[in-house]
Parts: C-alpha cells; sequence; structure tokens
C-alpha cells in the first residue's frame, strides 16, 4: 500500500512512484488519498482530465476542497475551457514553462505544509523530450525543496525513460515501484 511505503519518510520528502498501467488509477487516488489526509496541495494532471480526476476522487471520499488542480490535457481537446475557482488549465502538455510558473505560483500561495503531486512523468513524456522532462522535474525538485513541500512523481512502469529514472534517481529521497498487490492494499 502507498501509505505504507511512503510513512518512513520524513516530510517534506520528494519521491517517484512506478506503477503497472493496471494499477495506475487506483494508485492516484491512493496517492491524492494519503496526501491529503494531512495537508493541502497542487494536482498536476497531464492524465486525465481535470473534470474526471473530480468525480474519482469525490467517489473515493478525498477531500477535494484540499486540492488545486493544474490540469495540463483539458485544453488539448477542448479549445476555449476557462479556469475554476480550484483548477488552473494549461494550454498543452509541452507547455512546460507556464506549467512550472504555475506549479511554483500555485505552491506559494498554500501556506504551511504542503504538496505536490504530478500525474504523470510518462505522459509528459509522450509530449517532450526526456531532456526536457528530466530539466522539470529537477527543476520542480528544487522548487519544492526551498518551499518546504512534499512531492510525488507518478510514473508508469516501462514508459519513463532511463534517463528520466537515472537523473530523477539523483534528487528522489525514494523510487517506489508498486505491483497490483501493494496498490490495492489486498493480500
Amino acid at each position: 500500500m502507498i501509505e505504507n511505503e511512503l510513512k518512513d519518510l520524513t516530510r517534506p520528502y520528494l519521491a517517484m512512484l512506478v506503477v503497472g498501467t493496471s494499477d495506475y488509477l487506483d494508485a492516484s487516488v491512493q496517492s491524492a488519498k494519503v496526501l491529503t489526509k494531512s495537508m493541502p496541495g497542487v494536482y498536476v494532471t497531464v492524465n486525465r482530465p481535470y473534470t474526471k480526476l473530480l468525480e474519482v476522487f469525490k467517489k473515493n471520499k478525498i477531500d477535494v476542497s484540499k486540492l488545486i488542480f493544474i490540469d495540463a490535457i483539458t485544453a488539448v481537446a477542448v479549445s476555449d475551457i476557462k479556469d475554476e475557482e480550484n483548477c488552473i488549465f494549461i494550454q498543452h502538455p509541452s507547455d512546460m514553462t507556464n506549467l512550472g510558473v504555475a506549479v511554483l505560483e500555485t505552491l506559494k500561495a498554500i501556506p504551511g505544509e504542503k504538496f505536490l503531486l504530478v500525474d504523470s512523468i510518462s505522459t509528459l513524456l509522450s509530449y517532450n523530450s526526456a531532456e526536457k522532462v528530466t530539466h522539470f522535474l529537477h527543476s520542480l525538485a528544487g522548487k519544492l525543496s526551498v518551499l518546504k513541500a512534499t512531492g510525488l512523481f507518478l510514473a508508469l512502469e516501462g514508459e519513463t525513460e532511463k534517463l528520466v529514472e537515472d537523473v530523477t534517481s539523483q534528487f528522489c529521497d525514494k523510487i517506489v515501484e508498486l505491483g497490483k498487490v501493494q496498490a490495492t492494499g489486498k493480500k
């Protein structure tokens, strides 16, 4: 279970969860649930539209009032999207500059303990080069450190290029590879 994998880390920490495709949604839901139990945060989605995540999170009893979403995927399909009270829309997953600025400004606006959950490194790699994603993640790691914020990066097993994994492992406190049993909490 994700909570068990992260409990030995002292906050603020930076971890990467590597998950199989069939377990991915469950892992993202559990990650958000674990983090929102104790602090507010920012959920960056490059994988699922904000409205779909909101439905899933509410269904799973996640306190969405503790989340601000940054959605970099909805505007790819819907051209005239406007920011909502708890969601900032980025025009495209390749717009890493605006994504980085939105993350930084949003995290700065949250007082006290906070987190950043990035969903997902694998999808960022679909829209950007490995070098660009590596640079972006390194920059986020530095910002998280300065802001004393916890960070959790989600990645699909086998879809994260070796370069990104190698570089990310240098600044992550822990890399967790979750199998189906661990992701669902069932033994």
